[in-house]
């Protein structure tokens, strides 16, 4: 799957604080997700920590991830927490429960 790693690099490092975005198609609203659905978040890997990484510490994240199931997933995302970004997926709400309750 081609992405273009330094678009969606510069997007990352615009997101809002919370927000996440589909890399397969960073248009696409997610705050609309159908019940069945939910956004998933990896706790590995992340980038970030006491400052926020700019948009080339992303594109060399997104890089030496490229090859990693969590980030070439049709349904991949990546998502901001204060300083901190990571992967992450939309998912059936269904395997959320399982994912979290054990």
């Amino acid at each position: 799957m081609d992405r273009n790693w330094k678009e969606l690099s510069k997007k990352a490092s615009d997101l809002e604080e919370g927000a996440y975005f589909l890399l397969s198609n960073p248009e696409y609203p997610l705050d609309n997700l159908p019940e069945s659905a939910a956004h998933y978040r990896y706790e590995e890997p992340v980038v970030g920590g006491d400052t926020a990484p700019t948009s080339k510490d992303l594109r060399t994240f997104f890089w030496e991830n490229r090859r990693n199931r969590r980030l070439t997933r049709p349904t991949a995302t990546v998502w901001r927490q204060g300083n901190t970004y990571g992967l992450g997926a939309v998912i059936w709400t269904a395997t959320l429960e399982r994912l979290t309750n054990g």
